[in-house]
């Protein structure tokens, strides 16, 4: 993030709740349940592929 910017808050709310409703065996819902209800986009993004690598792994076990 360049010195200055402040980034936007986004709420993952709604999402940490649809996800454990629809998944709630998932080996991801226990870490998103962990997450703040809020981040910024640049840590939204990049945790975001840390997800998205963990549930691609799983799938490939």
């Amino acid at each position: 993030m360049q010195e200055g910017k402040v980034g936007r808050e986004i709420s993952i709310s709604d999402l940490k709740r649809n996800f454990t409703q629809k998944f709630p065996d998932s080996p991801l819902t226990p870490v998103l349940l962990y997450e703040p209800d809020t981040m910024s986009e640049d840590d939204l993004i990049a945790k975001t592929g840390t997800w998205l690598a963990f549930l691609q792994r799983k799938r490939s076990l």
